[in-house]
This record gives structure tokens, C-alpha cells and sequence, in this order.
């Protein structure tokens, strides 16, 4: 008791200082379950994809039919890689790279945070970050592979929470990479250069009760019939027997890659980082 009463500012400050630290891990803590939440709100909003896929050109429609007829939801979701602004700074940079999409409709739909969806062919809608870089806003005018863009709106999709060019990117660097979203007529604006886009599409599974994996075997079996079918003369015979499936796959479209939504750091990455900072917070507050 004498100890105590000797040294009680010392154990008083000492309690305080606990107490403080208990207070602050638990309002990081519920603030980042409340970011958390509101990331996880915003991708159920948008629609954010099962699966990614890319392929070695565009899928036939009877490919896509038979897929819906399974009852999955599939968007086209190609895209072109363009040179855009250097960075912001003083010292300059090279030109940086936008990922360009035609708006999606879907699947991965743009949340809006000012401005409006692209109409015309010379507007388009830049992710918020690489425009906050680039010092964009709505009614600004970007250059975007040597052609003149106004600003539309700001905004983002669920697929590129983390802005990276690479699925496999860690590090997202708004000053040398970005995406953007332009109309149809954009699109058909960009796309008709000497550049092919690379052929890509999103997914949503439902009630398919498809794997991911399923799914990319459907496509690429689908593909090699279908390509065998549209080979095979009046007077030949089974499509469908190994020769001529054999012959098809080599022309066949081909999936080059897929990507599960929990295995696309680009959507789980925020989620994920939230998840870790507030079981860090609560262990700090124990």
C-alpha cells in the first residue's frame, strides 16, 4: 500500500496511458470495419465479377449461348492499353499507360463519384485516383493515345479496386497507370486504329453451379466444336469425332488465362489490407 501511495501518478499515468490506447484501437478498429463494409457494399453494388478471362480472340455467339444457357452471365470486357499524361510534377516523367474499356453495362459497372457516364465519342470517365494524380476533373480535357478526351465523370469499378496493370502487381501507382471508360462510340473511335484489343470477359456464375475451372474447360471445348463445325464440309464426317476435333483446335479460340474473384488481388487487395488493419487494432487494444 505504501508503494502505491507513493508512486500513484506513476500507476494513475500509467492506467490513463492504457486506457488511451484501448480507445484508439477500437475507433481504428471500427473504422476500418466501417471502410470494410463499404467496400464490400460497393462491389455487390456493381456486380463485381466470379471470373476473369482472357482469350487468344473473340469467343463465337454460340459459345456465349451455350454458356447462358447454363445460366451464366457473361460481359464483354476488352480493352486497349494507351498512352496517356506524363505525372504531375515538376520534373515530368514518361507518358503514363490507361487501361481504356468500353462502359460496361452488367458486370464491374463504374461507380460514379462526379459527373456522368460517357455519351459521345470524345468523352470518357477517369478511375478517381490516376485523375487526382493527374490533376483531372470532370470537364478537363485529356490526351489519350494522341486524341483529345473531356473529362465526363470520376469514378472507379469493383474489378480494379487496386489500380494495377498486372494481376499479379502489388503496388499501384496512379501517376503511370490508370483506367478509363469511354461510350460505344468511343470505343469504336479507339478501336478502330492499327492496335487489336486484347479479347477479355467477366463473369457471373449464378446458378450455374460451374467452377471456375469448369468454366474455362466449357470455353475451350465449346470453342474447338464450334470451330470444328464452321470447318467441316456437306460431304464430310462427324465433326465431332477426334480428327476433326483434333484439326479445329489449332484454329480454335483459346482461353489465355481466367482468374478467380478471390484470387484477383486487384478486387481482394483492399478488402484483405482492411481485414488485417483491424484485426491489428483489436490485438493492439488487448
Amino acid at each position: 500500500m505504501r508503494d502505491l501511495r507513493d508512486h500513484a501518478v506513476r500507476y494513475a499515468g500509467s492506467a490513463l496511458l492504457v486506457l488511451l490506447g484501448v480507445f484508439v484501437a477500437t475507433g481504428m478498429s471500427a473504422g476500418n470495419e466501417t471502410a470494410l463494409g463499404t467496400v464490400l457494399d460497393n462491389q455487390e453494388a456493381a456486380h463485381v465479377e466470379d471470373v476473369s478471362m482472357t482469350t487468344s480472340g473473340p469467343l463465337d455467339a454460340q459459345v456465349l449461348e451455350a454458356l447462358e444457357h447454363r445460366g451464366v452471365q457473361v460481359e464483354r470486357s476488352d480493352y486497349l492499353d494507351v498512352s496517356g499524361p506524363g505525372d504531375s510534377t515538376s520534373t515530368g516523367s514518361p507518358d503514363s499507360t490507361v487501361r481504356v474499356f468500353q462502359d460496361r453495362l452488367e458486370i464491374n459497372t463504374v461507380t460514379l463519384d462526379s459527373g456522368s457516364l460517357p455519351q459521345s465519342s470524345d468523352e470518357v470517365v477517369v478511375e478517381k485516383l490516376y485523375a487526382a494524380a493527374h490533376r483531372l476533373d470532370v470537364g478537363s480535357s485529356i490526351e489519350l493515345d494522341g486524341a483529345s478526351y473531356t473529362v465526363s465523370g470520376l469514378g472507379s469499378t469493383p474489378d480494379y479496386s487496386t489500380v494495377v496493370s498486372r494481376a499479379s502487381g502489388v503496388i499501384a501507382d496512379a501517376e503511370t497507370f490508370g483506367t478509363a471508360f469511354v461510350s460505344p462510340r468511343g470505343w469504336q473511335r479507339l478501336a478502330d486504329g492499327s492496335r487489336t484489343p486484347v479479347s477479355a470477359y467477366s463473369f457471373l456464375l449464378g446458378d450455374s453451379g460451374l467452377s471456375a475451372e469448369d468454366l474455362a474447360t466449357e470455353v475451350a471445348e465449346t470453342s474447338v466444336k464450334v470451330a470444328a463445325r464452321s470447318r467441316q464440309q456437306p460431304d464430310a464426317g462427324d465433326a465431332s469425332d477426334p480428327a476433326s476435333l483434333a484439326d479445329a483446335a489449332v484454329s480454335a479460340v483459346s482461353v489465355t488465362s481466367f482468374l478467380k474473384q478471390e484470387d484477383n488481388p486487384r478486387i481482394v487487395a483492399a478488402a484483405d489490407d482492411l481485414r488485417l488493419t483491424t484485426q491489428t487494432a483489436r490485438l493492439a487494444g488487448v
